[in-house]
């Protein structure tokens, strides 16, 4: 896997992702796999996962090949609901069809689904497909687990409902209107999940909504809507509502649903039967998407963008265009409408406030010069909510963040759409320049702290440094500068500082292996450093992390080696005699890095070779069962490399006296093993050995 800090200029990988998924996407659905093969399957599905992960912050550089990625997945996905649609019985493995319909699940994860849905096959003959798949009670498709093929097949569902064609062609000739309500019937099923099936199910009915032959349908789900809400008040159903709403409002074709829009908006903006609707951030979400979108298509479709006098950059003045539309033309839901949109702008969220700012710029610049001039007016006198109050910016009530936030929000959102005129400017300028000194008190005082102090460094200095995620380790990093500038109670805390900043900590390895010694310089942080790694980092799930923690315990050790390194055994210890291979393998790779600490530390080799061998009989503590199963590769490869490190002629000469007596099935097992990483560290070992003494017949037995 690539460093954190890598930056990639093109799709590297294709080649050997492509060829991956070719060979994955070989195996058969319907035939059950056995142990061997589900492992491999296993393995590869990570491999194709860790790719994603690899692109993911600039997965725009995999649209030149999505079409030859995607397209053989979706192909292979169709050819799955054909098969399981024309042989209801058939014997299907689950594993392989989860791991085809989660490939298809993280390309949209990954691009999105509006892009990874042009993908998918879209002919007429496929809606039967797809809605007969859906509508079966097999388990392979109502299963829980199954969630990703529901997703996929909702999707497709709706791709398909855009294609121009009626659908009453696959009506019973007894049965007009079947298809359209089996659809419909579908997509109300979902709606009320709490995962993306409730995503696609709300796609899919704005879809079916916007078709010429089911737009009557539209006013039928108005009124089941407001019975659900009403009568259940469901939160999970009730977003799923909002989706469709805000689905319709964006793409469907005026004409369908004008006469639904004050409906609409009556029902969004009385939500009471909801239980906690305030409380839910989706909800409040969705419903200043809808009621902007509801506004937007209440008044004239074109926008008139620049139509005040402004300047250019240049400075040259831009000549505009008054817009036709009187105040008196404006209908009378826009004036509630505003006034939603104004109350969402002091939200607790920031993606509401965000969203409302927007909002509010887009309707503004749809209205007459002196209507959008009052929006202006009514976004400044948020500013003075709080202000009237205050006898100074300082003495604000923490709320007023949020009115402030969100009046700067959308008075940026106003400004790029042109909507402040010359008269604003001065009172522009004035709340902008108080908002640039806007600060609340938000901490304890410094005397309070002091008795803390110590400690909330270590432990901000610990996650700084050991975090497997870089923004934890540069938020970290952050709330502890913070502190020191604010408090300046943090020992050698510039120091700490310098050696822990947001450049440092940002690659792991370099936090790890340069950070860690340098903090542990100061003693106030070395104990702490020492016990991170070893209660946390060593037992960490993720492999990387308890290698480099290994590492980083001997950089922390040669600081002081004999008081860090006794401490640290008597910690490692315990975890040879865990039940976890994950804690086992960490304590192993410890041991191996105190052993080279011990070489390059202590020059007396008498003393040397007593450490090292006090090391190598804690091996003695894991059984040889757990070291040679074939699926604790890790821990076999670690057994052998602590072999390497420690092994001394005192143990190859003490014969069946040595205090491991496995050491050399250790070895034998690891050089056997499939795994090359093993083989390495076996052959390390056995390195080692041949260095100590002459083990010729031992090498001959493994000469063909």
């Amino acid at each position: 896997m690539a460093d954190e800090d890598s930056f990639f200029t093109t799709f590297h990988r294709h080649k050997e992702f492509s060829e991956l998924q070719a060979k994955f996407l070989t195996v058969d659905p319907f035939a059950i796999p056995n142990a061997e093969e589900e492992i491999v399957e296993q393995q590869q599905f990570a491999r194709l996962c860790l790719t994603f992960s690899e692109y993911q912050e600039q997965s725009y550089l995999l649209d030149p090949y999505l079409d030859q990625l995607v397209k053989p997945v979706v192909e292979r996905v169709k050819y799955l609901t054909r098969t399981v649609v024309a042989e209801p019985g058939r014997t299907v493995s689950r594993s392989r069809v989860q791991y085809l319909t989660l490939l298809i699940y993280h390309y949209i994860k990954f691009r999105g689904y509006k892009t990874i849905v042009r993908f998918f096959p879209h002919e007429v003959d496929d809606l039967g497909v797809a809605l007969n798949c859906l509508r079966l009670e097999d388990e392979i498709v109502q299963a829980q687990h199954q969630w990703d093929l529901r997703y996929v097949l909702l999707l497709w569902l709706s791709l398909i409902c855009k294609i121009p064609f009626n659908l009453s062609q696959f009506d019973e000739p007894d049965s007009v209107g079947q298809t359209a309500a089996a659809i419909e019937s579908l997509g109300k099923q979902y709606l009320d999940k709490a995962g993306l099936e409730r995503e696609g199910a709300a796609l899919l009915l704005s879809r079916l909504y916007m078709r010429k032959d089911t737009e009557s349908e539209f006013g039928a789900f108005m009124n089941w809507a407001s019975d659900q809400i009403q009568s259940r008040g469901e939160v999970l159903v009730s977003i799923g509502i909002l989706q469709v709403f805000s689905e319709v409002l964006k793409a469907s074709p005026l004409d369908r649903i004008r006469d639904e829009l004050p409906k609409i908006l009556a029902l969004v903006t009385s939500m009471d039967h909801i239980k906690n609707p305030n409380s839910n951030t989706m909800i409040r979400k969705y419903k200043v998407k809808i009621v902007s979108r509801i506004g937007l298509r209440m008044l004239p479709p074109n926008p008139n963008a620049g139509r005040r006098k402004g300047k250019t950059l240049t400075g040259e003045e831009v000549e505009t265009h008054e817009t036709g539309l009187q105040e008196s033309d404006v209908p009378q839901e826009i004036e509630q409408i505003l006034e939603e949109l104004l109350q969402s702008l002091e939200d607790k969220d920031t993606v509401i406030r965000y969203s409302a700012a927007k909002a509010i710029a887009r309707v503004a610049e749809h209205l007459p010069s002196s209507f959008s001039s009052q929006i202006v007016d009514s976004v400044f006198a948020l500013f003075a909510v709080h202000s009237i109050a205050a006898a100074a910016l300082y003495d604000l009530p923490a709320v007023a963040e949020y009115t402030w936030h969100g009046a700067c929000l959308a008075c940026a959102e106003l400004a790029r759409r042109n909507q402040i005129t010359d008269s604003h400017m001065p009172d522009l300028v004035e709340w902008l320049s108080k908002a640039l000194y806007f600060d609340i008190p938000r901490t304890q005082n410094a005397a309070t702290l002091k008795p803390h102090a110590t400690d909330l460094a270590n432990r901000l200095a610990s996650v700084a440094i050991y975090d497997r995620e870089i923004h934890i380790r540069r938020a970290a990093s952050a709330a502890y500068q913070e502190h020191v500038g604010r408090t300046n109670l943090f020992p050698h805390g510039i120091d700490v500082l310098a050696k822990t900043d947001f450049y440092s900590v940002s690659i792991r390895k370099n936090a790890f292996l340069v950070a860690a010694p340098g903090v542990a310089q100061h003693p106030e942080y070395r104990e702490s450093l020492l016990n991170h790694v070893l209660n946390v980092v060593l037992r960490h799930w993720d492999v990387s992390i308890r290698e480099l923690g290994s590492q980083s315990l001997r950089n922390l050790c040669l600081i002081d080696l004999e008081d860090m390194a006794s401490k640290a055994l008597q910690k490692v210890i315990p975890l040879l005699e865990s039940i976890d291979p994950a804690d086992i393998h960490g304590g192993l790779l410890a041991l191996t890095e105190l052993g080279l600490a011990f070489q390059t530390g202590i020059q007396d080799s008498v003393l040397r070779n007593e450490k090292l061998r006090d090391l190598f009989r804690h091996l003695s503590r894991v059984s040889f069962d757990l070291v040679s199963a074939a699926r604790n590769h890790l821990v076999t490869a670690a057994a052998c490399r602590l072999v390497a490190v420690t092994l001394t002629i005192e143990e190859v000469d003490a014969g069946e006296g040595t205090s491991v007596p496995n050491w050399r099935k250790i070895i034998d097992a690891g050089i056997k093993h499939r795994n090359d990483d093993v083989q390495d560290a076996a052959a390390a070992a056995m390195g080692t050995w041949s260095r100590l003494t002459d083990c010729s017949s031992e090498l001959s037995r493994y000469v063909i």
